[in-house]
């Protein structure tokens, strides 16, 4: 199941993400990252191969929120925008809560 994670990173988000607008980047980042937040097995039950995706994903990330303003991105601060950011801390903590944290 972790290489299938993997592969859907490397084989699929991070290609399209580059063909999306900053808003659309946005709501993909969001989906992709819950759904592999609440779906954790790969983080309990992998290779120890998951930087890629980790690091991956957190680029993504950076780029989207340092490059683009609020509006351009078009969430609603009072809600959406906390909510993210907590969900984004909270994944944080739980990638860095693996066993194969080390080897990322």
């Amino acid at each position: 199941f972790s290489y299938a994670v993997l592969d859907s990173w490397t084989g699929t988000m991070k290609k399209r993400l580059a063909k999306m607008s900053p808003n659309k980047k946005l709501d993909a980042l969001i989906a992709y990252t819950f759904t592999i937040k609440e779906y954790d097995v790969w983080m309990h039950d992998n290779e120890g191969d998951m930087g890629e995706l980790v690091k991956g994903l957190a680029t993504a990330w950076r780029n989207l929120l340092r490059k683009n303003t609020d509006e351009k991105l078009g969430w609603d601060l009072e809600y959406t925008k906390p909510g993210v950011l907590e969900m984004l801390k909270q994944f944080k903590s739980q990638v860095e809560g693996m066993e194969s944290y080390y080897r990322l």
